[in-house]
């Protein structure tokens, strides 16, 4: 019983690592800018108007950056592979 679990476990971690290795791939294909804004917002979580602040920009122009990385990292294949 024990070992079953554990199983199940590696199997979630060995999904956890093609994930993480699918979202890795997918950054690198998008633009610096679309990459950078994606990553501060979801990896080191700073708000709009840090980000903002950061990339020389307004609030309202990240925001619609952001929009966009967003809808560029959805469109690319391996992403949506790993996750189907």
């Amino acid at each position: 019983r024990v070992r079953r679990v554990f199983v199940k476990l590696e199997r979630d971690w060995s999904a956890i690592s093609e994930r993480h290795i699918a979202v890795a791939q997918t950054l690198e294909k998008l633009s610096g800018e679309h990459r950078e804004a994606l990553a501060l917002k979801y990896f080191h979580e700073f708000t709009l108007e840090e980000i903002a602040q950061l990339m020389g920009r307004s609030p309202a122009a990240v925001n619609s950056l952001l929009q966009r990385a967003r809808q560029a990292f959805a469109n690319q294949a391996p992403l949506r592979e790993v996750f189907e």
